[in-house]
């Protein structure tokens, strides 16, 4: 297995997308079972991606013990969100978070404490508001920092330095 020879920093991204027309929900949690199972045998972080399915991926991580990871792009609610992060689970937002429609998901991205925030672009898809209709960059990350900081009504370079700091942590960069 190729976990068993080469260093990683993380199992994923992995997870369930109900939102795929015809796909096979039992399958799919078949899989994500198992790479649960595996991120916890090598002792890894888990990037998760749970579209439609916020309620089965909290059930399932429960059920594996496994308790390290981030749910990346995550859109659920504010009770969810609580339940990854008691999980061990950090949560990320993207460029999702800077549309002026995103009200719900904006007041989430308040709530959730700042150990547990983590940023993202999910380049090349789900570009910030700002550049809607484009090729998504890991630049943008920027407007998406700016953006969070700003809904949380805190200083930027103080939620610049936490973001790294608990993704420094998450996947044992440099630490």
């Amino acid at each position: 297995m190729w976990l068993g020879r080469e260093p990683a920093v993380a199992v994923g991204e992995c997870g369930l997308d109900y939102a795929v027309a015809g796909a096979d929900k039992a399958q799919q949690q078949h899989l994500f079972a198992a790479q649960l199972a595996m991120a916890r045998e090598f002792n890894l972080p888990i990037v998760v991606h749970a579209v439609r399915a916020v309620e089965d991926v909290i059930r399932m991580i429960r059920a594996s013990g496994h308790n390290n990871g981030l749910i990346h792009s995550f859109s659920g609610s504010e009770q969810q969100a609580h339940r990854l992060i008691d999980l061990g689970f950090h949560l990320s937002f993207g460029g999702a978070v800077t549309y002026p429609r995103a009200k719900r998901l904006q007041q989430l991205v308040g709530t959730v404490p700042l150990d547990a925030l983590l940023l993202e672009t999910d380049a090349p898809d789900q570009p910030a508001h700002a550049h809607k209709g484009q090729r998504n960059e890991p630049a943008y990350l920027v407007d998406i920092w700016h953006a969070i900081a700003t809904l949380r009504k805190e200083d930027p370079l103080e939620v610049a330095a936490r973001t790294t700091s608990n993704a420094r942590a998450l996947f044992k960069l440099g630490v």
